[in-house]
């Protein structure tokens, strides 16, 4: 379809309106040109702008990640912590171990709680599998049974020990397969530190069943400490790994927004000087030197893109 030549003199313009005198169809083809980089240099600037809005965002949400997460480790580890201190205080107050089996119960239960809560936030947002969940599952029905077994109950005790340990030993195992990464290896080696813990505790277990009188507290508080190093060691391990992660990822935020930000911004310089380009092909075209007199400017200025409302 013509174009009715344009000029900045309001007289000259109603002359060609008035007479149809239209714009050579190769300067219709030079502004259509002028047109398209004019929306494209509009559109990598909003998308520049959006990258580096979002980019801010990532970075409040990896805060909100580590406090999250450092609310979560607390609250297990107060949990692992008093299930491990309240059979000494406890037992002093009430000597049939009935209080302290209850806080073991309650502290087991909410720990179990919180291990396959976050198990299936993982599987639902596609980060572990569902034998990780089966597995997890298994884990957690074994520490919950050695809490609510009764203490004379040894064959069930023994039983469910046997089956903690063999879930221990398979996820060491997983965790070795998955390759040669730091992260898997440190990962394997932790739980086979617990592993060998449980197992140290599970064998002074029996020998203080055996034992009478001050030799049996002594035994009692050497349980206790080492389920005190377990769960300070685990609580110590999960805030290094937190803060391990907000670093890591910060870095690769800071990162990502300074290549981003340099390949937008070059992009944009070069869509700038193909306009600059384009304007002067176009001036040329229409017969004028000065590219500020182009449908896209006045005075020098740039008012709204070409193809828009009349001059």
């Amino acid at each position: 379809m013509p174009i009715v030549k344009s000029s900045p003199i309001p007289e000259l313009q109603q002359f060609y309106f008035h007479h149809e005198i239209n714009t050579p169809q190769s300067c219709v083809a030079e502004r259509e040109k002028l047109s398209n980089i004019d929306r494209q240099l509009a559109a990598l600037k909003a998308h520049k702008e959006t990258f580096l809005r979002q980019n801010s965002d990532f970075a409040f949400f990896n805060s909100a990640i580590l406090a999250g997460t450092l609310i979560r480790e607390t609250c297990y580890s107060f949990l692992d912590l008093t299930s491990a201190i309240a059979g000494d205080i406890l037992d002093g107050v009430d000597p049939s171990g009935k209080s302290s089996r209850k806080v073991d119960i309650t502290a087991s239960l909410g720990m179990a709680s919180i291990d396959m809560s976050q198990k299936m936030s993982e599987y639902t947002h596609g980060y572990s599998t569902f034998d990780d969940v089966a597995e997890q599952g298994a884990k957690s029905m074994f520490s919950v049974g050695k809490s609510l077994a009764q203490k004379n109950d040894k064959t069930v005790k023994n039983a469910l020990h046997f089956g903690d340990s063999a879930m221990q030993a398979k996820g060491i195992q997983r965790d070795r397969r998955k390759g040669k990464l730091p992260a898997n290896s440190l990962k394997a080696k932790r739980a086979a530190e617990g592993m060998a813990i449980d197992q140290a505790i599970f064998i002074l277990d029996g020998y203080e069943d055996r034992l009478l009188g001050p030799d049996k507290a002594a035994m009692g508080r050497l349980k206790t400490g080492l389920k005190l190093v377990k769960a300070a060691g685990r609580y110590n391990q999960a805030l290094e790994d937190a803060f391990e992660s907000y670093r890591q990822s910060g870095e690769e935020q800071k990162a990502n927004r300074e290549i981003f930000a340099k390949v937008f911004q070059d992009m944009i310089r070069q869509s700038e000087e193909k306009l600059q380009e384009a304007l002067l092909v176009y001036g040329n075209c229409r017969g004028t030197k000065d590219v500020g007199n182009s449908p896209m400017f006045n005075d020098g200025k740039r008012i709204h893109p070409v193809g828009g409302r009349p001059r």
